[in-house]
Formats: structure tokens, sequence, C-alpha cells
């Protein structure tokens, strides 16, 4: 049986942080997920620091709508400074597809199929072994 990864979901809306919770418990992907949710930055970062050594991946919406514009882009370059944990974004927003696609860095569009959250996932999770 594979190892356990574990994501941490940042979203203001609670819809998208109650689908990763569900996915994650229906064993939906390729390995044992446990998923942890934030609500904003600053518990995310709370949330992130208390798991450090568990974390495989952070997931964050790029405009929180409960924060100030970029606040998105504030996790991904605090997470971006810790080696071996992956990052990847949300967005609902076009103008955003450009910096992420420069930075290379994952990301799915608001909405995206439950295909697709699962593809990205496994894809990330995968490069772990």
């Amino acid at each position: 049986m594979s190892e356990k990864r574990t994501i941490l979901v940042v979203d203001d809306e609670e819809a998208i942080r109650e689908l990763f919770i569900t996915l994650g418990k229906h064993d939906f992907f390729e390995f044992p997920v446990e998923v942890l949710v934030a609500r904003n930055p600053e518990e995310a970062k709370k949330i992130f620091l208390a798991n450090l050594k568990e974390i495989s991946l952070v997931i964050t919406d790029i405009n929180l709508a409960s924060s100030r514009y970029g606040q998105g882009w504030e996790i991904i370059n605090f997470v971006s400074g810790f080696v071996g944990i992956k990052v990847a974004a949300m967005t609902g927003n076009d103008e955003n597809l450009p910096a992420l696609k420069e930075r290379g860095i994952p990301y799915l569009e608001k909405p995206s199929s439950v295909q697709t959250i699962q593809k990205i996932i496994n894809d990330l999770l995968r490069t772990d072994e």
C-alpha cells in the first residue's frame, strides 16, 4: 500500500473545501490522501507550519474573495520556500493564467470537473515516489 499523502487546500469557498475533503475520504486518488483545509492565508500558514512534515501538496485559490488581491500568490511564494512540497493553484480568472504558466505552476480552472482534479492531483502526487 502506498504511503498516505497530505494535501492542504486553501479556498474561501466552503463548497470547494468540502469537495476536496470528500474526494480524499473516498479513495478518489491513486494514493491514500488526508485533506486539510484553510479559508484564508493566515489560517493556511498556521496549518501548514503545524503539519509541515506531512504535507506533500498545497493547492490555493489565487483570488481569495475574503482577502486582498494577491494573497493566493502570497501562499504560493511562502510554500515555494520549502523544499519538497509541491504547490498548485486554482483560478476562475483567465488573467491569472499567463503568470501561472510562466512560473510553471500547475493549476485547476474553476470550475473543474472531478476528473480534472483527479488527474492533476494524481500527477503531482505520483512524482513524490
